[in-house]
């Protein structure tokens, strides 16, 4: 572990702790802690035998073991702390609205979606705790929901916008009833709409897509991205949880889904908390061809007082006070079934989405080989 500091021979004042040495670099310094002990300034203390196996190695985001020592690093937007685990706004500047990050509307709110509680059926998502969640329009109209991942990149799925030019769309963030106007809705047109290039829409294969916006939102309670995990954080620390969150309007905005049943329609934002299950349960139930890009969550047994997600939603899973993006809906079975489970064709974990979905929004990718719509 290596920190650095700035000033006029900084080794001389010895700050580094347990045992640390301190390296001494034209003007800055490192601590090169002993075993054992982490931080700017080798202050913390932790056991490294099982890197990120236990605890997620005590990292509040994403640990890294593939080096000698496990590291800690953080999502988009964050930056490490002195003790070398905990994650905060990056910047001088604490940041205000970071991924994943609910702000409470009042001092006396509380979250309700909190680590591995079930919310029983679907419910109303209260105001600002669902600020991911966008709503999708086609030429004016609700079409499908879709997900906030940066100020001006929304994840939906691919076939809300297969045969659609994204002059004819547009993304409503802050929205909650869709009967009324709340006061805190953001519209923006699209200005490119891209389709995973693996898409297919007759298996729906890596059914998943990226718009991005004429201009970025403004960020505030109601409007705030999720953040995108790592696949190793993803399937040791997020998939083993017990529920995890899809939220959407339901039956109002179908987006041409053949599989999508048409369940009351509800114009207030709802999310409901699922189990993820087994790919080869779902299949084995549903007949639906599952593969490693698609992840299935829901109840197979019984019934839910709830409908599905909305194509193109979010599953989203609460680690700590982070929330993370777990999957796209492509499609469910929705209220009229005796069992509710959903389809979700971007699994964030499978390479070709995640990985897909970051460079993407990076821009360092060679559109030529990529289905862009202007």
């Amino acid at each position: 572990m290596f920190v650095s500091w700035s000033g006029r021979d900084p080794c001389l004042v010895s700050p580094c702790r347990n045992n640390g040495t301190c390296i001494y670099v034209g003007n800055t310094y490192e601590c090169r802690c002993a075993k054992g002990f982490e931080g700017r300034h080798c202050q913390t203390a932790f056991e490294d035998s099982l890197k990120c196996l236990y605890l997620n190695g005590h990292c509040e985001h994403f640990c890294d073991g593939s080096g000698e020592k496990r590291r800690c690093f953080c999502a988009d937007g964050y930056q490490l702390d002195d003790d070398g685990r905990r994650c905060s706004a990056r910047g001088t500047t604490t940041v205000q609205f970071p991924c994943g990050a609910l702000v409470p509307l009042d001092l006396n709110q509380t979250q309700s979606v909190v680590g591995q509680t079930r919310l029983v059926g679907s419910t109303h998502c209260p105001r600002g705790e669902c600020p991911w969640q966008v709503l999708v329009q086609l030429n004016g109209s609700s079409h499908c929901g879709g997900v906030l991942i940066s100020s001006d990149w929304v994840l939906t799925a691919a076939h809300c916008l297969h045969g659609n030019s994204p002059t004819h769309l547009g993304v409503v963030a802050g929205e909650h009833d869709l009967d009324a106007i709340d006061g805190t809705e953001q519209a923006v047109p699209v200005a490119v709409a891209i389709l995973h290039p693996a898409y297919v829409p007759q298996s729906g294969d890596s059914d998943v897509g990226l718009l991005h916006l004429r201009r970025p939102l403004t960020l505030n309670r109601h409007v705030v991205p999720v953040c995108l995990p790592t696949a190793d954080f993803a399937e040791r620390e997020l998939l083993p949880l017990r529920f995890h969150t899809v939220s959407g309007w339901g039956g109002r905005t179908g987006g041409g889904n053949g599989h999508a049943p048409v369940p009351p329609p509800s114009p207030v934002l709802r999310r409901m908390s699922v189990p993820v299950l087994q790919n080869s349960v779902c299949s084995q139930r549903s007949g639906f061809n599952f593969t490693e890009n698609m992840l299935c969550a829901g109840y197979l047994e019984g019934s839910v007082d709830g409908c599905r997600g909305d194509d193109g939603s979010p599953l989203v899973t609460r680690y700590g006070s982070t929330h993370f993006l777990m999957g796209v809906v492509g499609w469910g079975r929705g209220c009229p079934h005796p069992g509710y489970y959903g389809v979700y064709r971007c699994r964030v974990t499978a390479p070709s989405c995640g990985c897909w979905c970051r460079v993407t929004v990076g821009g360092l990718i060679d559109r030529s080989v990529f289905n862009f719509f202007y």
